[in-house]
């Protein structure tokens, strides 16, 4: 390609710099900065009115999140009945949605009410939205739920009993010359918990900041929705994290500080 000359390529610096200042105009003339939407109500009710044909790409990425998280807990969470049973009905809901969705690409090959079915679902935002949070919900109980599966009994007071202590008196020291009865590998319940142990439940968290990449998928989701959606999503785990799960985190911190 050959060179160009200077007058050329000044001219063309020149008009891409005004293209960049028109548009960074119209943006602030037409667009609210923090929200995201036009500023004109007619041209907000035109652009929600757009179909996003790309809806079963974005559910898609959502069960690829859901896939990744099924994969992590599967290999560090003990296995159970529950874990399975849930896993594979999630992913049943979602792979129909996502081939229900994706055949508004392709309407003419398909039945007539699966036809109408997937029409309903892309071409309204209302009902693409709340399919969409019915997906993120579903890949956000995916990176949690087997935490009710794992055994919440406080190791110190379990300790304290078994050795006719007080639990203040349960430190790393008592733990570490234990290492046959209470160590990371222990996967049997303490105090004969019928639930297994999880002694790593860092990857509970380590899941649900991964299902918080499902939230970023879907576009037609305002940025508002997406960040509202987050902030309960979040303050729901810790809530569980806090109250029910603490034991968990505790005993963690027990076993891997003694081991």
């Amino acid at each position: 390609q050959e060179s160009m000359n200077p007058e050329d390529e000044v001219d063309e610096f020149l008009g891409r710099a005004i293209d960049a200042r028109s548009i960074d105009r119209l943006r602030s003339e037409h667009v609210r900065k923090f929200l995201l939407t036009f500023r004109e109500p007619d041209l907000e009710k035109k652009y929600s009115k757009q179909v996003d044909d790309r809806f079963g790409a974005y559910v898609a990425c959502a069960s690829l999140v859901f896939l990744f998280i099924c994969f992590v807990q599967i290999i560090i969470v003990p296995h159970s009945t529950f874990m399975l049973g849930f896993y594979l009905t999630c992913f049943l809901i979602l792979t129909t949605v996502v081939f229900v969705s994706v055949i508004y690409s392709c309407v003419k090959l398909f039945p007539a009410p699966l036809q109408t079915l997937s029409r309903k679902i892309v071409q309204s935002r209302t009902n693409s939205t709340l399919v969409g949070v019915f997906a993120i919900i579903l890949v956000f109980l995916s990176a949690f739920v087997n935490m009710f599966m794992c055994s919440t009994v406080d190791l110190a007071s379990c300790m304290a009993a078994e050795y006719n202590i007080t639990p203040d008196r349960v430190d790393i020291c008592l733990i570490s010359n234990l290492t046959s009865n209470y160590s990371l590998g222990t996967l049997q319940g303490f105090c004969d918990s019928p639930l297994p142990n999880c002694n790593f439940p860092e990857y509970f968290t380590y899941s649900v900041l991964l299902s918080l990449l499902a939230c970023s998928v879907f576009l037609q989701i305002s940025c508002i929705g997406k960040l509202i959606l987050m902030l309960i999503i979040e303050f729901i785990y810790v809530l569980i994290v806090e109250v029910p799960g603490v034991n968990l985190f505790d005993n963690a911190d027990l076993l891997v500080t003694a081991n």
